[in-house]
């Protein structure tokens, strides 16, 4: 069959209001409200790379399927990544544990 059969995120537990934005960025409350649309965002930890939040992602789709029938692994997220040179994914797949799957990165950052 071909098609996706899952997805998954992870979302980080420590959350950033615009009122913090605003102390952090100068940027007044209601600028990033009404004109970003922000009224909080999810940040992780410093020590937490935007692998291991795809890897999280990952092993929640992992309890319900066997690693090894997984054929192709798609990261699709920021270019604010681990490395800047090289994609994340085949990280990804080694941590998971998919031998078997192909990996493609598509990495986006907004509208030109």
């Amino acid at each position: 069959m071909i098609g996706i059969q899952h997805t998954a995120i992870y979302t980080p537990e420590g959350i950033e209001t615009a009122k913090i934005l605003e102390e952090k960025a100068g940027i007044p409350e209601n600028i990033i409200i009404e004109k970003f649309g922000l009224y909080e965002k999810r940040v992780a930890p410093s020590n937490v790379q935007t692998s291991d939040l795809a890897i999280r992602a990952g092993e929640k789709i992992l309890e319900h399927i066997d690693r090894e029938l997984i054929d192709v692994v798609i990261y699709f997220g920021s270019p604010h990544k681990d490395y800047h040179v090289w994609p994340i994914v085949p990280k990804i797949q080694y941590e998971l544990g998919l031998k078997n799957a192909y990996v493609f990165d598509f990495s986006a950052i907004g509208k030109q």
